[in-house]
């Protein structure tokens, strides 16, 4: 036999016999969804073990014959991409074996496993290639008659289907089906019988070696019934006939495509008790749904598409609202202020009166729904009135332009009166001084005439502005601003009778101007400056630093390569013009820095840096002769001549205790020999009258 690559879906169920057998006929059967390429690849034949649940013990096995159960395969279509589609053929292996309650009295009940059969199709969540099915029965399973008729004709049957979902797509899929139960005789036996089937998801099963059921094994970033974006979940609805079910999977979240497997057990209650059990698999693919081509909403002349108008409504007037974007499979409904307009569904829509209008398109084969934003539409009123804007000295190297910010609108510009030829642009450049108006056909279709705004012709004046170098804040004083032709005066952020002030002024880039006398507003030249006032360096010391007689430490003063350092006094310093020179001070005293920026800008600040008696301890050292770190030092503990220092291993023992004043760094020897990596207890006491100290020290390589 093969092995087929795609199986889709699978389950095993008991099948209620239409055509009536034997009393206890078990009509055991495995129905599985099979790509068609693959269907005479599935085993010619496998094999059903049943095994007692309480003990795994194995009671019977039935050989079953692979059935290609229809003809033609079966087409599966995408429902948001009918491009997508699956030819599956339904293959099964079902047998028919006598059951007697006699043989099989355990409580506890029995169960169905089968030899392999193939390999699942390839899913995006699931890691484990086989597929295994599980049926389990109880004695009960076997001898009662829910649907009245002769012994053991007890059904479960019920199957998953190879489903399709749109990413997005709240409605899920439907993947499982079936008469779970043969309900239509069940009111004959008296009392009548409680018949419940219940849906579950469960964890898919790879195997079943010797009669164990082993779970799959997931794909990084899936669990079970989890996926990245969110889970799964199951509802069961009872659909037409009595006792017929159908179970939908529901994704929380966003999928984005994919191919994905879950299991399902279907479980069967018989006055709350429960008698029968089985799996199915099912396997859902996700498509991403085709976008929806959106339309365009447009307004135009009534039955004249192609010629625009204005969004107003005039007394007996109508528009027209163009929505078409060219595709047959669209389908339109159109809104006034949020709600439905009736029976208009084509993509123009004539109106007459005004509001916010909106189109909802739907297209076949697409999952989401388009609604445009709201066009408003107004009533004609009363006349908007036009602004005109723009300076009103003309220079005579200076272009000079008027407009009008009323829109939608037709103009016409006119001077001293006349009409000036070609002018109906919102814009309006300048030739001459003047009288100028605008009218204007606004939005409302109203002829409207500006106030007048008068242009007259102005001088131009050379002008000539010194710059103003960049200035520190702290202790600056008050700059002379010097400009010709004189007489002038200078604006701007702290500006005071010509002079500019920093401490007014504050931190920043001030715009400073300059306004000659008699000019007319035509300037040539240089007539604005920008002064800077820079802050001082930002320098931020730490109040107190403390090390030991002789002890190295950097001092931080570092803010940067662009500024120069000062250090004083010099003392223990072994560099004072860097920014974090290395002090080995023998004695405390305290330090000022100063840090002048590329400006000249200077700040200052102080360190306290206290000697202090003590020892230093590092916690690792490596011993491996590279000439860095290859000795236990202790700065400091030369302070200390009756010092004494001990090391102990993990178990305790006593590994190294030093001379009196540590006179030799430890060099992780012992006796000549190295001791292992790892990490060890030390206990120091420095003298009588001080606490021992403890820790522990790493010895690396």
């Amino acid at each position: 036999g093969g092995w087929a690559q795609t199986i889709l879906s699978g389950s095993l169920y008991r099948e209620y016999g239409l055509v009536p057998g034997p009393d206890y006929e078990y009509n055991l059967v495995m129905h599985l969804a099979v790509l068609a390429s693959d269907a005479t690849l599935m085993p010619p034949s496998i094999t059903y073990s049943l095994y007692r649940k309480r003990d795994q013990v194995l009671m019977a096995q039935f050989t079953a014959a692979r059935k290609i159960a229809t003809n033609t395969p079966d087409m599966y279509q995408h429902p948001c991409d009918p491009a997508i589609r699956q030819l599956v053929h339904q293959v099964v292996y079902a047998i028919t074996p006598i059951l007697k309650p006699q043989d099989y009295p355990d409580a506890d009940g029995y169960y169905f496993v089968h030899t392999p059969i193939g390999k699942r199709t390839p899913t995006d969540n699931i890691a484990s290639e086989t597929m295994m099915l599980y049926h389990w029965f109880s004695p009960t399973f076997l001898f009662d008659r829910p649907d009245g008729t002769s012994p053991g004709k007890t059904t479960s049957r019920a199957f998953g289907r190879y489903g399709f979902g749109c990413t997005g797509d709240s409605k899920g899929i439907d993947i499982g089906v079936g008469p779970a139960l043969p309900l239509s005789q069940a009111d004959r036996i008296s009392p009548v019988p409680v018949l419940e089937v219940k849906f579950r998801l469960v964890k898919p099963l790879a195997d079943a070696a010797a009669g164990q059921p082993k779970e799959v094994a997931y794909k990084s970033g899936y669990s079970f019934g989890q996926y990245p974006a969110g889970y799964w979940s199951l509802s069961a609805v009872r659909r037409g006939n009595p006792g017929a079910f159908g179970v939908t999977l529901q994704q929380s979240g966003p999928i984005n495509g994919g191919t994905y497997s879950n299991a399902i057990v279907y479980e069967q209650y018989l006055n709350d008790r429960k008698i029968a059990e089985g799996t199915m698999e099912i396997t859902a693919a996700y498509s991403l749904c085709p976008k929806i081509i959106p339309a365009t909403v447009t307004l135009s002349e009534a039955g004249a598409p192609n010629r625009p108008t204005a969004a107003t409504i005039c007394t007996g007037q109508t528009v027209q609202l163009n929505a078409s974007n060219g595709q047959d499979d669209q389908n339109y409904s159109w809104l006034l202020d949020g709600k439905l307009i009736p029976n208009q569904t084509k993509p123009v829509l004539v109106i007459d009166q005004p509001g916010q209008y909106q189109v909802q398109v739907k297209q076949t084969n697409v999952c989401d729904t388009y609604k445009s934003n709201a066009l408003t539409i107004v009533s004609k009123g009363e006349a908007k009135t036009a602004v005109i804007q723009g300076d009103s000295l003309l220079c005579p190297t200076r272009p000079l332009s008027l407009s009008v910010s009323l829109r939608p609108a037709t103009y016409q510009w006119f001077r001293d009166g006349q009409p000036l030829l070609g002018a109906t642009a919102m814009q309006l450049p300048v030739s001459g001084p003047g009288r100028y108006t605008v009218r204007t056909n606004d939005d409302n279709g109203c002829w409207v005439l500006s106030a007048p705004v008068t242009v007259r012709a102005g001088s131009e004046v050379t002008v000539q502005m010194d710059s103003i170098p960049p200035i520190c804040l702290t202790g600056s004083r008050p700059v002379l601003l010097r400009a010709s032709p004189g007489g002038g005066k200078f604006v701007g952020p702290g500006v005071t009778a010509g002079q500019f002030d920093p401490q007014r002024a504050g931190l920043g880039r001030h715009l400073i101007g300059y306004q000659p006398v008699g000019s007319g507003g035509c300037l040539l030249g240089a007539s604005q400056r920008i002064a800077e006032v820079r802050p001082d360096p930002p320098i931020h010391l730490p109040h107190r630093l403390e090390t030991g007689p002789g002890v190295a430490v950097i001092l931080p003063g570092t803010i940067g390569a662009a500024y120069t350092y000062s250090w004083s006094p010099p003392r223990f310093l072994d560099s004072p013009d860097r920014g974090s020179p290395t002090a080995t001070p023998t004695e405390s005293l305290t330090y000022r820095l100063q840090v002048t920026d590329p400006s000249g800008c200077t700040s200052t600040d102080t360190l306290r840096l206290d000697v202090v008696r003590k020892v230093y301890i590092p916690t690792v050292f490596t011993p491996n002769a590279d000439g860095t770190n290859d000795t236990w030092e202790l700065p400091g503990i030369t302070e200390f001549p009756q010092a004494v220092v001990e090391l102990y291993n993990r178990w305790g023992q006593a590994v190294f205790a030093s001379e009196p004043g540590y006179p030799r760094a430890f060099d992780g020897h012992v006796q000549g020999e190295l001791l292992p990596i790892g990490v060890y207890a030390y206990r120091i006491k420095l003298q009588a009258d001080r606490p021992i100290l403890e820790g522990t020290l790493l010895l690396a390589r």
